[in-house]
This record gives structure tokens, sequence and C-alpha cells, in this order.
């Protein structure tokens, strides 16, 4: 086997960054080169390892030491799995047939069937915003405003997370039309606005760190990259960057559904009652606040059961779709719903100030 031809790398940073690329890959895809990752060697001589999803391209630096212009495919989910116990140096061979990664005696071999200048790789323009913010507050905005993103693909521009300023911060939206999550963050942001697409987001919060004092710089493009009409992201943080494209629509006026007056009708219900109701409940089930009884009615759309339970409510009785409010307090634990007619939006309040959310009745 020719010398240039191979790369030495430790096990320990190469299955760490494996399970990091495999947190992204999409599993079973059915284009051949998005089932592999790239594993190639920088300009500065560090290893990197890509993945790509079309939409999403994150790439992982480690130590390794190659010839330059060595490049091969190889297979995560595979890898991970031979090699997951090994404690010995890895050693990638390439020949024109084949892929052999070897460590402590296993041998994991996988065709060499597919060019390695066939994996795409995502280009970016030039930046016009790069605001960089604490890894943790990222992960957390991300993470609670993630449940009113819509699923619905005639909508799709509610199908991510919306990026804009407000009072010279960066805020974080997201709605699906019938609950609306924003999150107020300390980062300050002058703009561009984006739509950060569902499955940046939902990668995002699996990659970002829970906990910790890490950074990370979010970079705007001008999106004039092949023609695109939406800018892309190149998010990077100390072990990984990972860039991806926006959604090419208009977030709606999501301001305009914030109720102005509450405070005639409010109600509490704790996450406790939520989940009971959750299990009693069909999916298309209600919840009803009474004020005059202060009790919480939970019954399907046949009202053919009915659960009651006691909470502190008042005013007039409005109903909420059980669904919503159990995501809502499976997110935010307990909460206190305020309106001013049982037709109209109702703010939800939870413990955190940062977060502004709302939630549609639903209609007798």
């Amino acid at each position: 086997m020719a010398p240039q031809n191979t790369a030495h790398l430790n096990v320990t940073d190469f299955t760490k960054s494996l399970r990091l690329v495999n947190r992204v890959m999409t599993p079973h895809n059915h284009i051949p080169v998005l089932s592999r990752a790239l594993l190639s060697v920088a300009p500065d001589g560090q290893g990197t390892l890509t993945t790509s999803t079309i939409d999403n391209q994150l790439t992982v630096s480690f130590p390794m030491t190659a010839p330059a212009g060595f490049a091969a495919l190889i297979f995560p989910p595979q890898i991970i799995t031979a090699f997951s116990n090994s404690r010995k140096e890895v050693s990638i061979q390439v020949t024109k047939e084949s892929v052999s990664v070897q460590a402590g005696g296993v041998d994991f071999i996988s065709p060499n069937d597919i060019q390695d200048s066939d994996f795409p790789i995502m280009n970016v323009g030039k930046t016009v915003a790069a605001p960089s913010m604490a890894a943790l507050e990222l992960h957390k905005a991300l993470r609670l405003v993630s449940f009113a993103i819509s699923n619905e693909e005639t909508r799709y521009y509610l199908n991510g997370a919306f990026f804009t300023k407000e009072g010279g911060k960066l805020k974080i939206v997201a709605t699906d039309g019938h609950k609306l999550c924003a999150y107020q963050t300390q980062t300050a942001y002058s703009g561009p606005d984006f739509i950060m697409h569902k499955g940046t987001v939902a990668a995002l919060v699996d990659l970002l760190p829970a906990h910790g004092a890490d950074q990370v710089t979010i970079s705007v493009d001008d999106a004039n990259v092949g023609g695109n009409d939406s800018p892309r992201l190149t998010i990077c943080h100390a072990n990984w960057t990972l860039t991806a494209k926006t959604i090419d629509g208009t977030f709606p006026n999501w301001k305009k559904v914030i109720p102005k007056e509450t405070g005639a009708l409010s109600a509490q219900i704790k996450q406790s009652q939520a989940s009971r109701v959750a299990i009693h409940n069909g999916w298309y089930g209600n919840i009803e606040f009474d004020g005059a009884s202060s009790t919480l009615r939970a019954y399907d759309d046949a009202k053919s059961f009915l659960l009651e339970m006691p909470t502190k409510a008042k005013g007039e009785c409005f109903s909420l779709a059980s669904i919503y409010v159990q995501q809502i307090t499976s997110v935010f634990g307990d909460v206190t719903f305020e309106g001013s007619d049982p037709k109209a939006a109702f703010l939800f309040k939870c413990s955190d100030p940062n977060v502004t959310g709302v939630i549609m009745p639903r209609r007798k």
C-alpha cells in the first residue's frame, strides 16, 4: 500500500468526531453519497470529517497525520459500532477498490465506489453579520421555541425558527399558527432577519452544549452563492462548524397575534395536571377552564367522557386544545394562561421572563 494513501489518527478523536456527524446524518439516505462522510485534510493539516443532508453540512476537525490531498468516503454508523471499544491508533488506507479502517486487529473494509469529488460541499458568500453568543443561550432558546415550529409543508415559511432583532438584541420566534413562542436573548444583533430550517434547529439542539461557557458564532452570508435567494449560515463552535441553508420565505408578522390586553381571564395549570389530561384525553380533546367554579375540565370532542380537577381560574370559561397545553407544559412546566376574550389569543406565562408564549383558543 502506497504511503500517500494512508492516514493515522487517535481512536478517541476519531470516534468522537464520528458520533458528532452521525447526529446530523439522515438514516438510510436514498442518495448514496450522503450515506457516507468525507474524511479529508484541511489546509492547516488538521483532519476534517464532513457530513451533508443537502440542507445542512457539519464539519468536525481533529488531529490527523495524513499527506496533502488525502480523502476517503466512510460510513460513520458502521465504524462507530466496529471500533467503539478500541483503544488503539486508527489507520485508514485507500485503494482504487476499497477503504480500510484498521485499529487493534479489527479491519472494517468498505467499497471505494464513489469519488470523493462527488461529495457535495456547501459554499457560502460574503459575511454580512456574525454575532457571537453563548452556546448555552442559543441551545436554550432553540430548545424552548422548537415545539412551536410547524410541520405543515404548505406553509413552508413556518417550518423553522425566525431570527430577528428587537431592542438591539437577537430574538428567536417559532409558530405553527396554533401556538407561538418567542425567546429574547441577551445577544446584540442588528440583522438581517432569516428563518433557520427546523432540521438545522434540531441539529443545533443536539450539538450545542447545555452547560459550560462555550461560545458560538453565527455568520450570515449575502445570499449571492449559486443564485441563492436566501442567506446561508455558518455556525462555528470550537469543535465543529455547521453550514446551513435558510428558508426562502417571509415570516408572518408574529407580533400581531400577541394580546395587548390580558387579565380579564386567567387560569393556571400544573405540568402534573396536564399529564393526567394527556392520559385521559384524545389528540383533539379540549381543556376548559371555568373561573366561576375554579375547575379544569377535560373532555374529548364527542364529550363521551369528562375529567375534572380543581385549579386557580377567573373570568368566563375558555377552552384550549389539550395537545397544545400538554406540549407547552412539557417544555415549560407549570404555566398561567391570560386573555381578555374566550375567542381571542391567550398568553401563556412561565417562570422564564425571556419567554413570550401565545396559544389560540378552541372555538366552541
